[in-house]
């Protein structure tokens, strides 16, 4: 019963997202698909490239279509588990609103959850069809090579739900570095950077020096891109996918630690301007 006030409380947090973010202005909505779609379909004709003039057909032990697989799904799982607070935070930090959070009933961590959520279903609403557009230009005749299992569908899922959460807290750790260096923009940059490099965004982890690869898989930033990736598209089976869910729960609990750990500490220091 306190779980389902508590979504009736918050879930106007998430509505306000989606209106100001994906529907008050359709001209950034337009831009943002017509940019996403150029990046996605750009990467997709580099990698064509890459493989055309390949004297293989398999690099690292890729084919062309699963790599172009790959970047298609990558998108369509970060559209999925999008997490963006630092630039939320700043702006209340700066106008003393978080002040006025902490005295009210409203729990501003919850706020800036059910804040994460709206923006994930937006940007899902938004991308999704989009990417599963590309996904079947770029598949016809093709479907085969994706070996979809129902196991894998529902470990997909749950690992879905992992990288949304880990996206999350990695927010919520960097966002409290905002009250100390008060703007968001360097802070959101490094984060974003971090993200792309470390958790296979830009490429799988076979194509990084095998050392650095065999370090990341043991780092929570895999389950943002790289682990459920490989997973829908069939590349574990059913013990490992279980063994990645349990380390990815662990990762979980950890950054949820470590997230309010270092919020409480923060907020404890926070000196607020204009509130």
């Amino acid at each position: 019963m306190k779980i389902l006030n508590n979504i009736k409380t918050y879930k106007i947090f998430s509505i306000v997202v989606i209106k100001q973010n994906y529907l008050a202005y359709k001209s950034r909505f337009i831009l943002w698909v017509i940019a996403n779609s150029i990046t996605v379909i750009a990467q997709i004709f580099l990698w064509i490239a890459i493989f055309n003039s390949s004297i293989t057909e398999l690099i690292n032990g890729i084919s062309k279509q699963e790599m172009i697989n790959y970047i298609i799904i990558s998108k369509i799982i970060e559209s999925l588990t999008f997490a963006s607070l630092e630039s939320k935070v700043s702006q209340d930090y700066n106008d003393g609103r978080i002040a006025m959070s902490l005295i009210k009933p409203i729990n501003y961590r919850t706020e800036l959850l059910f804040r994460t959520f709206g923006g994930t279903l937006g940007s899902a609403i938004l991308f999704c069809p989009i990417y599963l557009v590309i996904f079947v230009i770029f598949n016809i005749g093709s479907f085969g090579v994706l070996n979809l299992q129902f196991i894998n569908i529902i470990y997909f899922i749950v690992l879905l739900i992992i990288a949304f959460f880990i996206n999350y807290f990695i927010s919520i750790i960097f966002s409290s570095l905002i009250f100390k260096t008060i703007k968001s923009s360097g802070i959101y940059e490094v984060k974003k950077t971090l993200i792309k490099l470390l958790s296979g965004a830009l490429f799988p982890l076979v194509f990084y020096p095998e050392i650095l690869a065999k370090i990341l898989k043991y780092l929570p930033f895999v389950y943002l891109r790289y682990i459920p990736t490989l997973m829908i598209q069939g590349n574990y089976n059913n013990s490992e996918g279980l063994i990645l869910i349990s380390i990815g729960l662990l990762w979980l609990a950890l950054l949820y630690i470590i997230s309010r750990l270092m919020w409480i500490v923060q907020i404890k220091k926070i000196t607020i301007y204009g509130g």
